[in-house]
């Protein structure tokens, strides 16, 4: 059983090798009066204030999403025969070599089933 990089690092009294030049910086205490607005804020408007809308009336003209399906118009002009897309589907039988399915590959190209002690390799962490 192999030691743990945790345990490791315990005996042997880890120290960091980064060194940061001068100390800690001091925390500063923001008060309600001394905080200003932010930045993106639009004409000075803070949360509750008269001219602010509540999330209440928000989400009242929200109105929920809609799915729409896509008309190609397109779609009717091909079918038509003049051929104005680069590709088009064509169904039709699978000719000789060819597959339906990554599964129906030739044993060759498939991927083969990891190895008992290469699942033991990546449930430890690796090499």
């Amino acid at each position: 059983m192999r030691a743990s990089t945790v345990k490791l690092a315990k005996a042997a009294q880890y120290v960091p090798t980064i060194k940061f030049v001068g100390g800690r910086h001091p925390v500063v205490a923001h008060s309600a009066s001394e905080a200003g607005l932010h930045p993106c804020t639009v004409d000075s408007l803070r949360p509750g204030a008269p001219g602010c809308s509540s999330v209440d009336e928000v989400m009242k003209k929200w109105l929920p999403f809609k799915v729409v399906p896509y008309v190609n118009p397109k779609k009717s002009a091909a079918s038509s025969g003049s051929a104005s897309s680069k590709y088009i589907f064509k169904n039709r039988p699978l000719e000789e070599n060819e597959v339906a399915s990554i599964s129906q590959l030739p044993a060759r190209f498939k991927l083969r089933p990891l190895e008992e002690s290469e699942i033991e390799i990546i449930n430890g962490g690796g090499v």
